[in-house]
């Protein structure tokens, strides 16, 4: 794959292009995970699927404490715990570019893709977060998608 560039966000592969890049980097030229957005790479039940959501993200922290301590009347957290998460947003999608999509909401492997600083594509694990997505709210023949990920938490501990 080295030296091949993609000219749309949309890549539907059922070969092992992916392959070996969940736990190493890659040296792949894929132009379309060097743009702006959120680049998803998740098995389907036809094969490796991956897509980049252009469209506006909202990037979210949710913390939480994981116990407590008071001492001298003041409560002080034993160890805490963030997730960050980014809610990916996709329009102007034909039916068929959808109903692809839509299986990225019941993969049980999803990976985002980005450059590391030495230029190669990484791959981190992330879980797309339960629930009821809108896929289309009107009749228009293009379709927008959105879906929220979850990536690896985060701990911070009193020493």
């Amino acid at each position: 794959m080295p030296g091949t560039s993609f000219t749309s966000p949309f890549d539907l592969t059922f070969d092992s292009t992916f392959q070996g890049l969940i736990n190493t980097s890659a040296d792949i030229a894929a132009d379309d995970c060097r743009l702006p957005g959120v680049y998803l790479h998740w098995l389907s039940n036809r094969g490796w699927c991956s897509f980049l959501f252009r469209g506006n993200s909202e990037e979210d922290f949710d913390a939480k404490s994981n116990g407590t301590i008071e001492q001298a009347g003041l409560i002080t957290d034993i160890q805490r715990q963030g997730t960050p998460t980014i809610l990916a947003r996709a329009g102007s999608l034909t039916k068929a570019q959808a109903a692809v999509i839509r299986s990225l909401f019941i993969s049980p492997r999803v990976y985002a893709l980005a450059p590391g600083s030495d230029g190669k594509i990484k791959a981190c694990p992330v879980r797309v977060d339960e629930g009821t997505y809108p896929v289309n709210r009107d009749a228009s023949p293009l379709m927008r998608i959105e879906v929220k990920i979850s990536f690896p938490k985060l701990t911070g501990q009193r020493a």
